[in-house]
């Protein structure tokens, strides 16, 4: 998980009351922690973009926008079938590391690739 969310993680710190120490901080604790995991022989599942959603993963740069298409791949959901509440599962699934009143691009993304 920790591999996952990182991204979603260090975007959320940097759009908090954060320090720029702090998100440093954080992130190298996060690092830290993973290397030791890795050197204990973890290994990060990776991640499969399905055809349906390659478009929309190449384009979509905002960390947001590529945890919801993890969150819609995991559901089975394909870029056409993704709803306004397929997104509100997500915003709770992922315990507020995004407030529910910031807008992802991912919509209009996938309306662009589809």
């Amino acid at each position: 998980m920790l591999e996952s969310e990182r991204e979603t993680f260090v975007h959320y710190l940097r759009s908090g009351a954060y320090k720029p120490s702090s998100i440093r901080s954080y992130s190298n604790y996060v690092s830290a922690l993973l290397n030791v995991a890795t050197k204990s022989g973890w290994v990060a599942p990776l991640f499969e973009v399905s055809k349906e959603w390659r478009n929309v993963w190449n384009v979509a740069d905002a960390p947001s926008s590529r945890q919801i298409i993890r969150f819609a791949v995991k559901l089975g959901k394909k870029p056409n079938s993704l709803s306004e509440d397929d997104l509100t599962a997500w915003r709770l699934d992922s315990h507020h590391f995004l407030s529910a009143d910031v807008a992802s691009p991912l919509p209009e993304l996938v309306d662009n690739c589809i």
